[in-house]
């Protein structure tokens, strides 16, 4: 795995798991997946807020053509309205892939907060997971990966497995929790514009 920044944001304390979801639920629509437990306790706050790490993973935004594409004016627009939803979020740390489209879509989220991105490579799942447990407990993270890696992160997560995300398919947000215990909850959300729909798909 290669990771090409070490920096570390200091002075600004994260807030609460509560106002993150609330603020996530602002321009989205949460669906909570089975198997999950409650995010919030019975009396609406968070159980042991400082021990929950936080992880945000999403697929990298729409792109234009080419081998190593940058992304499409869309994907511009998604990357920014990410950055505006996650801004007062208390992100720690935002973790990319080698492709250009990764850093595109968490640069804007990045420059917001004076964060440097981290590379690491496509493929490296579960060492990435490992290193999300290890150096980000209590904290809130942020993964920008694929349509093929982000299901995968989630599991890798220890959090109940999620539908495919389909090639088409942009604005998904999981937002995956880990107690103190080591328990794991997922919950999807969507956030910015839907893409357009062909005049012949149904409703």
């Amino acid at each position: 795995m290669v990771d090409r920044t070490h920096r570390s944001r200091v002075g600004r304390r994260h807030p609460a798991p509560r106002r993150l979801l609330a603020a996530t639920l602002l321009v989205g629509a949460a669906v909570s997946l089975p198997g999950t437990r409650a995010f919030l306790s019975a009396a609406g706050a968070p159980a042991q807020e400082s021990a929950h790490t936080t992880v945000l993973i999403t697929r990298h935004a729409e792109t234009a053509d080419g081998e190593d594409p940058a992304l499409s004016p869309a994907g511009v627009a998604r990357a920014q309205a990410l950055a505006h939803l996650l801004s007062e979020a208390g992100v720690d740390a935002i973790y990319v892939t080698q492709y250009r489209r990764t850093r595109e879509t968490g640069a804007p989220l990045a420059e917001t907060l004076g964060l440097a991105v981290r590379e690491v490579e496509a493929r490296a799942v579960a060492q990435l997971a490992r290193r999300v447990r290890d150096e980000h407990r209590g904290e809130v993270v942020l993964v920008v990966g694929h349509s093929n890696t982000v299901p995968a992160m989630v599991e890798a997560l220890g959090a109940p497995p999620v539908e495919p995300i389909g090639e088409d398919e942009y604005g998904a947000l999981f937002l995956v929790t880990i107690d103190g215990g080591g328990s794991t909850s997922v919950m999807k959300l969507e956030y910015g514009e839907p893409p357009p729909r062909h005049p012949r798909e149904g409703r």
